[in-house]
């Protein structure tokens, strides 16, 4: 059984987005390690609000989706108390509504070339023999003094 990470390290933060680069890892074997597969873009942290944040740091299980207007697609569990935080298509923060876009490029508070990157990722998932051992690990070191400047409020849109 070849297990596979997905590896997110958040690079930095502006107003609108938190950037970042994703990488491909099996700890046990079944290929290749790729430190950055591709750009990632998520909205910038507002407390883990739904719709309007990105999602906590951590370690996610994930698994593949595929249909619908966004197509082929990951889907992260034990998001909780949110809910179908995936990995998608889109360019901008307005593409997303709290999920995780990809691009093979990026510029500020852009990725570009999203399905290409969407792409590369299912290539690297389809050397795994278990699509239940897919994992999303998120990386940022500037999680504790964002999580200090945006403490979870409900805030009055």
């Amino acid at each position: 059984m070849a297990r596979v990470v997905l590896r997110i390290d958040r690079l930095f933060h502006s107003e609108r987005s938190a950037m970042g680069s994703l990488g491909v890892h099996w700890p046990f074997g079944g290929g290749a390690s790729i430190p950055r597969l591709c750009f990632t873009l998520e909205r910038s942290w507002v407390g883990n609000l739904g719709s309007l944040s990105c999602i906590p740091r951590g370690r996610y299980r994930a698994h593949c989706k595929d249909g619908g207007p966004l197509g082929w697609r990951l889907e992260l569990e034990g998001t909780e108390p949110r809910t179908r935080i995936q990995i998608h298509r889109g360019n901008t923060p307005k593409d997303t509504i709290g999920c995780i876009l990809v691009g093979t490029r990026s510029s500020r508070d852009r990725v570009i070339d999203s399905a290409q990157a969407l792409s590369l990722i299912r290539l690297e998932l389809a050397k795994a023999m278990d699509p239940s051992e897919i994992y999303v690990e998120i990386h940022d070191p500037f999680f504790q003094d964002l999580a200090r400047q945006w403490p979870r409020v409900e805030r009055k849109l």
